[in-house]
C-alpha cells in the first residue's frame, strides 16, 4: 500500500512564503520604476518602420524594389552604459521618459534592407543595402549606404551621382554668399545630366581644408570645397535629431578612391546632452545628395578591454571545472560514480543546449555563402557539437559532485533522485517544487528591492531585444536558464559547498566558501558596473542560495534559479511598451504556473512513495558489498588463523619450524600438528585448489577430518583414503586437495608418510651435504572416490638418525616467479636445504623463506606459500 503523509507548513515555510509573496510584489511594482527598458515602446511597429525608412530612402531615390526589409527594436550599444553611468539606471529612466528619448536613440529601430544573389554552384549569398536607425517617434538619425559599388551600378560616377538635392545645393550657395555670383545665372538654370557629368569635390583633407566655393565660372571649374561640403552635411543633419542641437562641424575630407566625389564631414556637439558625446560623419556627394549619416555615442567608451569581473569568472570557474575533473577521475578509478544519474542529466541538459543555440537568430550559419543544404547540415553539426559539449561537462560535474555529496548529506540529492526517475507526483518532490518558487521570488524581490534602493549603477543590458535576438524566446531563455542553473549549483553549491563542508563539518566554512565564490562568478539575475556592485548582489543572492540549500534541498534551489531568471529575462515582455515578447513573458510565467500546480498536487497527494523507493546508486550498493565482503573476509581470515597451529608442538628430541603466508586474505594452504603420545607426532600439509574463501572452507573441513582420524588410525595411507572419501562425498567435483601426512616417532627415530598428489618431500641427512628427495605414487583428495585412490596411494618408512632434516612445502614455493617469468623450482628449494640443514629448524626455514623472496623481486606473491621444518636434535631422554 502506498503511505501517506500530510504535510505540515513549518516556521521556515512560512517565513518563506511571506518573504515570496513580498518578493513578487516588489518585482511587479518596483521594477517599472528603476529600470531603463521601462521607458522603451515598441509602439511604431515593425511595418510602420518599414514604411518610415522606404520613405525615407525614396526621397533620397534610393530604391526599394527586390530588397527583403526587416526591422527590430535595439539597445544602444554604448549609448545606453554611457547614460546611466552619468545618471545612474533610475536617473536615466527618468530621462527617457522625458525629452531624451528625441535627441538620444537609446532605444531605436533598426531597419535593414538586404538583397540575395544565387551563385551560379548554388550557394546563396545575401548582401546588405541599407540600413537606417529610427527614433521609437520614426525620426531617422543614421543612415548606412552600401549599395555605391559597380556591383548595383555600371560606374562609380553613375553609381554616386545618380541623384541631384537641388535644396542642399542650394544652402551650400547661400552659405558662401548669393546666387547671382554663378555669371547672373541661378542653379535652376543647369540641368540635372549637366551637373552630373562635370560637378566635383576639390581635393581636401582633414588638416588642411579647402574652403573654395563654386565660382563664377562655374561651367568651367567645377569643383567644390570644404566649405560647401560641411554646407551640405548640415543641410541633411537638419532632418535628424541633432540638427537642432549644437552639431559644429570638426573636419571635413574627401575620398580619393572614390574620384572626389564624395566627401565627408565630421561633427561633434558641443552641448553634450546628458553628459553624452555625439560624434556624426555625414557622408555627401558633389551633387548634394547624402550618402551616409554615421553616428557614435561617448567613442572613449570604445574598446575598454575585457572587464575584470569577467577575468575573474572565468579563472574560477577554470578552476572549479579542473577539481572537479580531478574529483571524477580519481571516483571514476575507485569506480564510485553514478553513471546513470550522470547520463542523464548530461542528455537533458545536453538537448536545453541544443535548443538554445538551435533558436539564436545571428547562428553563424544561418546565412553565408554556402549552398542551403550544406547550411543546414553544418548548422545541424554545430548544434550537435555545442550539444555534446555541455552534455559532456554536465556529465563529468554530475558524476563527481554526485559520489562526493552523498557520502556527506544524502538526504539533500534525494529528490532530485526521485525526478530522475519521473516520480513527480510525491510530497518531497512537491514540497521542493513549491519551496523552489519560493526562493525564485525572494531573488527577484531582493534584486529588485537592491535596484530601488541603489540608483547609482548601471544595468547591463544587451543590444537586441528577444524577439529580435533569438526564435520562440520563452523556449531559448527557458534552455538557458535549464543548463546554465544546474552548472552553477552542481559545481558552486554541491560541489563546492560539499568540499568545504567536508574540512571540517562546520556550516559556517561551508556558507563563507559557497557565498564568496557564488559572489565572484556573478551569480546575480543582473549584471552592473562598476562591478562592485554585481558582487554585491550576488553576494546576497549566494546567502540566500545557501539557506536554501541548508534548509531543503539541491532541487530546491535548481527551482528558484531557474525560475527567477527565466522571468528576469523574459521581463522586457511587459516592461517595453507593446513589446511582442509580452506573450513569452506570458508563456514564462505559465511554466512557473504549471511546476507550481505540479509541487501543490505532489503537497496534497500526501504519497511518500518515495520513502519506499529511496534511490540508492549502484555504485553505492557496490561499495557496501565490497565493504561487507572485506568484512567477511577478515571474519575468514582471523578463522583461518584459528584452524592453523597457534604454535609448534614441544616434542623431545624434535625441532619444529613452520609459516604460512597467504597470497590473498584468505588462502587455501594448510598444516597441522596432532600429539599422538610416546613421543609420536602426526604431521600434515596440503594445498586446497583455488584461493580465498572456498579454499579456506574446504581446509577447515580436512582439518577437521585431519583431527579425527589422526587419533583414530596409525597408518597415514589408511588415513588419506578414509579422508578421502569423506571428502569426496562433501566437496563438488572439480575441487581437490593435495596433502602429504605423516607420523613421525622421536624415539625410534623414524617418519612413515602417505603422499596425495602433493609436493616432493626433501630430506637432508647429517651430516651430509646433499639433499634426497622423496615423491611416493598417489592421487590428491576428491580426484578419484574408492578403489582408483585406494590402490594408488602408497605408504613409506624412513629411518632417521640425529641431525637429520625433513622439509615439507606447497608449491607457492616451488613455483615462485621473478619479474622474468623464471621459476625458483623443487631442485634449488633441495640445493638451499641441502646448504642450510646444518642450521636450527627455524633458521632452515628463514633462509629458505628469504632466499625465494629475493628471487621474487617486485613480482610479489602469486600463491600460499606453506612450509615446515623438522629436525632431529638428540637422542629422546639424553642431554640437548
Amino acid at each position: 500500500m502506498t503511505a501517506k503523509v500530510r504535510f505540515r507548513f513549518s516556521p521556515a515555510d512560512w517565513w518563506l512564503l511571506a518573504l515570496a509573496l513580498l518578493g513578487l510584489g516588489a518585482y511587479a511594482w518596483l521594477l517599472p520604476q528603476v529600470h531603463p527598458d521601462a521607458a522603451a515602446t515598441m509602439a511604431l511597429g515593425e511595418a510602420e518602420a518599414i514604411d518610415i525608412a522606404e520613405a525615407f530612402l525614396a526621397d533620397h531615390e534610393y530604391g526599394v524594389v527586390g530588397l527583403e526589409s526587416e526591422a527590430e527594436m535595439r539597445r544602444a550599444e554604448h549609448l545606453l552604459p554611457a547614460l546611466q553611468e552619468e545618471l545612474g539606471h533610475t536617473g536615466a529612466l527618468e530621462a527617457l521618459r522625458g525629452d531624451a528619448q528625441a535627441i538620444l536613440p537609446a532605444y531605436y529601430w533598426l531597419v535593414e534592407f538586404t538583397e540575395t544573389f544565387e551563385e551560379t554552384d548554388g550557394s546563396v549569398e545575401r548582401r546588405e543595402r541599407y540600413a537606417l536607425g529610427l527614433l521609437p517617434n520614426g525620426t531617422v538619425w543614421f543612415f548606412d549606404n552600401q549599395s555605391s559599388t559597380p556591383r548595383f551600378l555600371t560606374t562609380m560616377r553613375q553609381a554616386l551621382l545618380r541623384h541631384v538635392d537641388r535644396p542642399a545645393l542650394e544652402a551650400a550657395l547661400a552659405a558662401h554668399g548669393d546666387a547671382a555670383t554663378l555669371d547672373t545665372r541661378t542653379l535652376a538654370d543647369f540641368s540635372d545630366s549637366l551637373l552630373t557629368a562635370r560637378l566635383a569635390f576639390s581635393t581636401f583633407g582633414r588638416t588642411q581644408p579647402d574652403t573654395t566655393v563654386i565660382p563664377a565660372n562655374f561651367l568651367e571649374t567645377n569643383v567644390l570645397g570644404a566649405s560647401a561640403a560641411i554646407a551640405i552635411a548640415q543641410h541633411h543633419l537638419q532632418n535628424t535629431p541633432f540638427g537642432p542641437a549644437g552639431m559644429v562641424a570638426d573636419s571635413a575630407w574627401t575620398v580619393p578612391e572614390k574620384q572626389n566625389l564624395l566627401a565627408q564631414v565630421r561633427f561633434l556637439d558641443t552641448t553634450r546632452p546628458y553628459g553624452q558625446a555625439i560624434q556624426a560623419t555625414v557622408t555627401v556627394t558633389a551633387l548634394g545628395a547624402l550618402q551616409s549619416i554615421q553616428t557614435r555615442f561617448n567613442p572613449d567608451r570604445e574598446g575598454r578591454g575585457i572587464p575584470l569581473r569577467e577575468v575573474i569568472m572565468v579563472v574560477l570557474y577554470l578552476i572549479l571545472g579542473i577539481f572537479m575533473f580531478v574529483v571524477f577521475f580519481r571516483r571514476f578509478l575507485r569506480r564510485m560514480i553514478d553513471a546513470r544519474a550522470a547520463i542523464y542529466d548530461g542528455l537533458i541538459f545536453g538537448f536545453a543546449m541544443a535548443l538554445f543555440v538551435g533558436l539564436q537568430r545571428d547562428y553563424v550559419f544561418m546565412e553565408g555563402n554556402m549552398a542551403l543544404w550544406m547550411r543546414i547540415v553544418f548548422g545541424m553539426m554545430g548544434v550537435l557539437l555545442s550539444a555534446a559539449a555541455i552534455a559532456l561537462l554536465i556529465f563529468l560535474f554530475t558524476a563527481a559532485t554526485d559520489s562526493i555529496a552523498r557520502t556527506i548529506w544524502p538526504k539533500k540529492l534525494q529528490t532530485t533522485s526521485l525526478v530522475r526517475q519521473s516520480l513527480f507526483r510525491n510530497v518531497f518532490v512537491g514540497t521542493a517544487l513549491v519551496r523552489g518558487l519560493g526562493v525564485g521570488a525572494v531573488l527577484l524581490g531582493l534584486t529588485t528591492v537592491l535596484l530601488w534602493l541603489l540608483p547609482g549603477p548601471s544595468i547591463i543590458l544587451r543590444e537586441s531585444f528577444l524577439p529580435g535576438s533569438v526564435f520562440l524566446p520563452v523556449v531559448a531563455m527557458g534552455a538557458l536558464m535549464a543548463w546554465s542553473a544546474y552548472i552553477v549549483v552542481t559545481l558552486v553549491i554541491v560541489g563546492a559547498g560539499t568540499f568545504f563542508y567536508g574540512q571540517k563539518k562546520r556550516t559556517w566554512l561551508m556558507s563563507i566558501g559557497v557565498v564568496v565564490l557564488y559572489t565572484f562568478i556573478n551569480g546575480s539575475l543582473v549584471g552592473l558596473d562598476p562591478y562592485g556592485y554585481s558582487w554585491l548582489f550576488s553576494a546576497l543572492a549566494g546567502v540566500v542560495l545557501v539557506v536554501a540549500f541548508w534548509r531543503y534541498d539541491l532541487l530546491t534551489c535548481f527551482i528558484g534559479l531557474f525560475s527567477s531568471g527565466l522571468l528576469w529575462l523574459t521581463s522586457e515582455g511587459w516592461l517595453v511598451e507593446a513589446s511582442p515578447a509580452l506573450l513569452d513573458f506570458g508563456l514564462a510565467a505559465l511554466i512557473i504556473g504549471l511546476l507550481l500546480v505540479v509541487g501543490l498536487v505532489g503537497i496534497f497527494s500526501g504519497d511518500s512513495n518515495a520513502a519506499l523507493e529511496e534511490y540508492v546508486p549502484e555504485y553505492v550498493k557496490e561499495v557496501a558489498q565490497q565493504e561487507r565482503m572485506t568484512r567477511e573476509l577478515e571474519l575468514a581470515h582471523e578463522v583461518q588463523a584459528v584452524m592453523l597451529p597457534r604454535r609448534t608442538p614441544h616434542i623431545d628430541g624434535l625441532d619444529l619450524a613452520a609459516m604460512c603466508l597467504s597470497a590473498q586474505e584468505v588462502g587455501g594452504d594448510y598444516y597441522d600438528f596432532v600429539e599422538i603420545g610416546d613421543g609420536r607426532l602426526a604431521v600434515v600439509i596440503g594445498d586446497v585448489s583455488g584461493k580465498g574463501i572456498q579454499a579456506a572452507f574446504y581446509m577447515t573441513l580436512v582439518k577437521g577430518f585431519f583431527r579425527t582420524l589422526a587419533r583414530k588410525i596409525d597408518s597415514p595411507a589408511e588415513a588419506l583414503r578414509q579422508m578421502n572419501s569423506l571428502f569426496c562425498e562433501s566437496a563438488p567435483r572439480g575441487m581437490f586437495i593435495t596433502m602429504v601426512y605423516g607420523i613421525i616417532d622421536a624415539r625410534e627415530r623414524t617418519f612413515t608418510f602417505a603422499r596425495a598428489g602433493h609436493n616432493q618431500i626433501i630430506l637432508k641427512r647429517s651430516p651430509s651435504q646433499t639433499a634426497e628427495t622423496f615423491l611416493p605414487p598417489g592421487l590428491a583428495l576428491g580426484l578419484a572416490p574408492g578403489k582408483p585412490f585406494d590402490q594408488v596411494v602408497q605408504e613409506e618408512h624412513m629411518n632417521l638418525r640425529l641431525g637429520d632434516v625433513l622439509v615439507f612445502y606447497t608449491d607457492g614455493f616451488s613455483e615462485a616467479m621473478n619479474s622474468r617469468r623464471d621459476l625458483y623450482g623443487d631442485e634449488q628449494i633441495a640445493e638451499k636445504v641441502a646448504s642450510v640443514g646444518h642450521r636450527s629448524a627455524n633458521e632452515v626455514l628463514r633462509s629458505v623463506s628469504e632466499d625465494v623472496h629475493h628471487f621474487m623481486e617486485a613480482a610479489g606473491r602469486h600463491d600460499d606459500m606453506t612450509m615446515i621444518v623438522m629436525k632431529l636434535t638428540r637422542r629422546v631422554g639424553g642431554p640437548a
